[in-house]
């Protein structure tokens, strides 16, 4: 499975968001789980829940970590928030207001749904625009391509 393309879609009045069909086909299940992006940028994102689970168990030590407050900021940041969600009979899920208002999201409102490989990420489309002008930038692609592909930079 894998999860490419921008899609703006609307959030309706009662938090519900359709997932569009192309994405919506790439999964095998009808159980999602949504949680905060597992970084630093205001957005959510949508897994299956083996993913969630893969994720929430690189989050997991019963080792020295456990008390490290920085371990348990990101389990608070990632694993708390989770909540399972199910497809309805249209093809929505429920965001939950808690997570809405962490990404920015409105009721009513024109969002962004897109496919990252193993997961979707929901976005406010005002930050994904200012997210993604940053990433079109030339210098940005240049320095991210050093730092997460050292190896392949240096060949």
């Amino acid at each position: 499975m894998l999860l490419t393309g921008e899609h703006s879609v609307s959030l309706d009045e009662k938090g519900r968001l359709l997932i569009p069909s192309r994405l919506k086909s790439q999964f095998d299940t009808t159980t999602l789980v949504v949680t905060k992006s597992s970084d630093s940028r205001r957005c959510l994102q949508v897994l299956k829940p083996e993913n969630f689970e893969k994720l929430a168990n690189t989050l997991l030590d019963d080792g020295e970590k456990s008390f490290d407050p920085a371990w348990q900021l990101l389990q608070m940041h990632v694993v708390a928030p989770a909540t399972e969600v199910q497809f309805d009979k249209a093809g929505r899920i429920m965001i939950s207001a808690n997570l809405r208002a962490f990404a920015s999201l409105e009721l009513k409102s024109e969002i962004m749904v897109v496919g990252m490989m193993n997961r979707i990420e929901i976005w406010n489309k005002a930050l994904y625009e200012s997210y993604i002008a940053k990433a079109d930038d030339p210098a940005e692609i240049e320095n991210a391509v050093k730092q997460a592909m050292p190896v392949a930079v240096k060949k």
